[in-house]
């Protein structure tokens, strides 16, 4: 599995000759993966063997739908890479600058609102709110998620279109990086500074060892968040400590392993789809809906996430674990190409599907993400597309011929 791996890795680099192409971050992730798996196999449950194919089909079918969309779009100047439109970079500037005020409110009417529901704003007592947050299948945590992630884009849209920084940006990234810390909002956190790291990168603002250190330094900020999630009562020793770092890294494909059996679902898409028949029953059907937290396996460490592929599995196989992930690597292969382009809102949704894109070790942010999607594209396309200054001064002008 090894060579074919490191072969995969290479043929994508020679193929886009650029190291922030999805398609060749994917197969180098898995790469560095594998090789993590198979040093502390004796760790698990399982044998290597036993989580090859499902490594193997993923990583066929993400770089084969990275080559189709590579062969679609060879012919629109697919080499060259065009700087952002200065003409968007200055829409986008003025929309920062002048939606600031709503952002700004969005996010301290939520950190109020948090207050209110919760009944603590500390730190401390982060294990207590984590729970109440987690009642009713997740749906209070996903409120406030989807708040974080909306911010996020504005802070990036705000990297992006270099404006030049003011003291009151300082505020507010420092409700915005307190009220992350309070949800436990691993997932919002790292959204945010990948997709900020991938821009910095892109825009070559920095090097490749400073993203090395960041991405230390995120790593241990997981583990902290983690022991301020746990109960004091768990003796936190190095053994703990190793078994936290195993945990958020090669856990899940193990788990996978062991819990993988005849796919039997509901019905077509039952884990995939679940954000679609979420929908569908918004405007009348009555669709039964798969839970959002899946139940802890022992491998023998504790987890429940099973890598991006496993609702794939469940719904259809091992035809899943192939076609799902072609049709992924298609999508991501033809963002990126946009991109390139110098399409200000293409750039941003290529820099934020770098997050799923890392998360694939343990979840599906893709099918499962959809209305995040969604949401994100449409919030993107208003930033970046109309201008709303223009739209006050047009009134301000309507008024005074009154």
């Amino acid at each position: 599995m090894f060579p074919f791996l490191l072969f995969l890795a290479l043929f994508n680099r020679f193929i886009y000759k650029s190291s922030l192409n999805p398609i060749f971050l994917q197969s180098v992730l898995w790469l560095v993966y594998y090789v993590l798996l198979a040093l502390n196999i004796d760790t698990y449950d399982v044998r290597i063997g036993q989580v090859n194919l499902f490594i193997l089909l993923q990583s066929i079918g993400f770089s084969l739908g990275g080559l189709f969309c590579f062969l679609f779009t060879k012919k629109s100047s697919a080499w060259e890479t065009k700087p952002i439109n200065e003409n968007s970079l200055e829409i986008v500037k003025k929309n920062i600058l002048f939606l600031f005020p709503f952002f700004f409110f969005l996010l301290c009417y939520s950190f109020f609102q948090f207050y209110r529901i919760s009944g603590s704003v500390s730190l401390a007592k982060l294990a207590d709110i984590r729970e109440n947050l987690a009642e009713d299948d997740g749906k209070k945590y996903g409120t406030y998620g989807l708040i974080q992630f909306i911010l996020s884009i504005y802070l990036l849209l705000y990297a992006v279109s270099k404006t030049k920084f003011h003291f009151r940006f300082t505020l507010f990234y420092f409700i915005f990086f307190y009220f992350t810390a309070l949800l436990g909002a691993k997932a919002a956190f790292l959204f945010f500074f990948s997709s900020l790291l991938y821009i910095l990168v892109w825009q070559k603002k920095i090097s490749m060892s400073k993203v090395f250190l960041s991405v230390v330094l995120i790593f241990g900020l997981f583990v902290v968040i983690t022991l301020l999630r746990t109960d004091s009562s768990y003796n936190t020793d190095w053994s703990f400590l190793s078994d936290v770092l195993l945990i958020y890294s090669i856990t899940s494909m193990p788990a996978l392993a062991l819990t993988a059996h005849a796919p039997a679902t509901p019905f077509f898409g039952y884990q995939s789809f679940r954000v679609i028949y979420l929908w569908l029953n918004k405007i009348g059907f009555s669709i039964p809906i798969a839970p959002v937290l899946l139940q802890f396996t022992y491998t023998p460490l504790p987890t429940n996430v099973f890598s991006y592929v496993k609702p794939y599995y469940t719904d259809f196989g091992y035809w899943g674990v192939f076609i799902l992930p072609m049709l992924v690597g298609f999508l991501n292969n033809y963002v990126y190409f946009k991109s390139k382009q110098g399409r200000i809102g293409s750039f941003i949704l290529n820099a934020l599907l770098f997050y799923p894109l890392i998360m694939q070790f343990f979840d599906d942010q893709y099918f499962r993400w959809f209305s995040n999607w969604v949401y994100f594209s449409v919030l993107i396309l208003l930033l970046t597309k109309i201008r709303f200054y223009e739209i006050r001064l047009r009134n301000s002008n309507l008024q005074s011929e009154y």
